[in-house]
């Protein structure tokens, strides 16, 4: 005899809670974002909102892109970083972890493990705030460089 659909899903019903948050992903990270390519076929202004007083303008910036003059430029740079980005950032911290697997001063494997494991537990804010403090004008490389009897420096402003 066979079951019906209802009767089914009741059977099954781990497998199907299981399937939700999968499910859930699929709609956040595809379908939500469908919703912004509206705005390529749109005057958008973000007072309006997406579905606000927006105009209609069909395939206006589409042809304003593809009669740039800089189009190929702009396609030949856009690879190019693309290259660039996946040739150095996939050997390079596979060659970093057999570098620091090949270490074996532990003190200094340690050091070096933690300053580059840094940027991923401090804010960059925190880090550029740290930078323009040591670089000021009373920061803290001007004042080593006082005691020494040197001039100070402006680098945060001085082009030089």
């Amino acid at each position: 005899m066979k079951k019906s659909f209802l009767r089914r899903c009741l059977d099954h019903k781990e497998l199907i809670l299981m399937s939700i948050p999968g499910l859930v992903a699929v709609f956040i990270f595809s379908y939500l974002p469908m919703y912004g390519i509206l705005i390529a076929f749109q005057d958008y202004n973000p007072v309006g909102g997406l579905f606000g007083a927006n105009h209609w303008v069909g395939l206006k910036y589409f042809k304003q892109f593809f009669a740039n003059p800089y189009l190929f430029r702009l396609i030949k740079n856009t690879l190019l970083l693309g290259v660039y980005t996946l040739l150095w950032s996939f050997p390079a911290p596979i060659i970093f972890a057999l570098l620091m697997d090949q270490l074996t001063n532990s003190k200094f494997k340690k050091v070096v493990q933690s300053i580059s494991y840094l940027p991923y537990f401090i804010s960059t804010v925190v880090i550029v705030g740290l930078v323009i403090n040591f670089c000021g004008v009373d920061g803290v490389i001007n004042t080593i460089r006082g005691f020494f009897g040197a001039k100070e420096i402006s680098f945060m402003t001085d082009p030089r």
